[in-house]
């Protein structure tokens, strides 16, 4: 009886409030909510203007083995304001105890970077980071930690740096001999999945270094661009590289022509043709219109810093991309043509008198 009794009431409520325009709400405290920056030495793809929305993991100093939440969307309140805040609301405790925030972007279910998030005392962690093999998918990876409580009235300030290296690949040709066309780009046998640790100390977080799967990371475009004097952007237009950092080991042709050691190389699909015409490279095995040109590469690739890469044909045209299937490996333009001159002597006759022989003159 107590129960109908009840459920009568709360409907009376409801209805009265459906009649009232007055809300009356609790005091809730202080709510969640943050003020970004992005510190780093590097123009990349996401920055103050145009970062719409990170996700955030939250634990509470009072009970560290459970998330205070987990991978929480938190968006840009206007199209001008620097404070993010999140649909579902959260409220800092109420005894003034500290929560430790792990920001990152994008979130764990993005389509084009894949990684599951660990949980842990003083760190979480993005494991099996990958990015999109397509580099037109490949998008900015951003984290940082930072704590705070209910005095933070203002919002808690997080200033993010970018986990990735940023490649944008450029060529050149200062050979007139040759024209050089381009239609694809590729960035072979780089470390393809990782774990980074965003730690509570900021500069303590770091990539692990798994270095065990690597990736052909490339660009084939349906347009083409011919080499010049002056270097040229080759990513066609879709945005440059985002990679995990690593240190490469270089592809070594005169070793390993098919790479079974998966060194690093770039690679630009190409057609090589003479000035006048005469095509150099595809070589005449193949009947294809472009084929890829490779060098191999041997650097450290630094967490939070773009590079750009001129690859030069001026003095030549690297060599066969170890996935091809005529001539791996091999230099795909010889020696400089060039001569070792020799004129020889003149061969010196006796002397010759034509009126040697007396013959009948024919004009007589």
């Amino acid at each position: 009886m107590k129960q109908k009794l009840f459920l009568v009431t709360m409907v009376a409520i409801a209805m009265a409030s459906c009649s009232n325009d007055e809300i009356v709400k609790t005091s809730p405290g202080q709510a969640i909510d943050f003020r970004t920056a992005m510190a780093t030495r590097a123009i990349t793809e996401t920055t103050n203007g145009n970062l719409t929305g990170f996700f955030v993991t939250a634990f509470s100093e009072n009970d560290a083995e459970k998330a205070y939440f987990e991978n929480l969307e938190f968006t840009r309140e206007g199209e001008n304001s620097s404070i993010f805040t999140s649909n579902t609301k959260y409220y800092y405790p109420g005894d003034g105890s500290q929560l430790t925030f792990y920001a990152y972007s994008p979130s764990k279910d993005n389509e084009n970077s894949k990684f599951t998030i660990n949980n842990d005392t003083d760190k979480i962690t993005l494991t099996g980071f990958s990015p999109a093999k397509d580099i037109s998918k490949q998008i900015d990876l951003i984290a940082t930690s930072a704590t705070g409580s209910k005095e933070n009235t203002d919002g808690v300030k997080l200033s993010f740096k970018h986990l990735l290296t940023q490649i944008c690949i450029t060529g050149i040709n200062t050979n007139s001999a040759y024209d050089i066309k381009v239609k694809g780009i590729r960035i072979g046998q780089f470390v393809s999945q990782d774990d980074y640790e965003i730690n509570s100390d900021p500069q303590h977080s770091r990539w692990k270094s798994n270095d065990q799967n690597k990736e052909i990371y490339e660009i084939i475009s349906e347009q083409e661009v011919s080499l010049s004097e002056e270097s040229q952007e080759l990513m066609f237009g879709h945005g440059n590289a985002m990679l995990i950092p690593q240190s490469t080991t270089s592809w070594n042709p005169d070793i390993d022509k098919g790479n079974n050691d998966k060194g690093a190389y770039f690679s630009l699909l190409v057609r090589i043709t003479t000035q006048n015409g005469a095509v150099v490279y595809p070589f005449k095995e193949d009947t294809r219109e472009y084929a890829w040109a490779a060098l191999g590469i041997e650097r450290n690739f630094i967490e939070g810093t773009k590079l750009t890469v001129t690859l030069d044909f001026s003095e030549g045209a690297g060599w066969v991309d170890p996935t091809e299937e005529i001539k791996p490996g091999e230099p795909i333009l010889g020696e400089e043509i060039k001569f070792d001159v020799e004129v020889e002597d003149w061969m010196e006759e006796e002397d010759w008198n034509p009126w040697e022989n007396d013959f009948e003159d024919p004009f007589a």
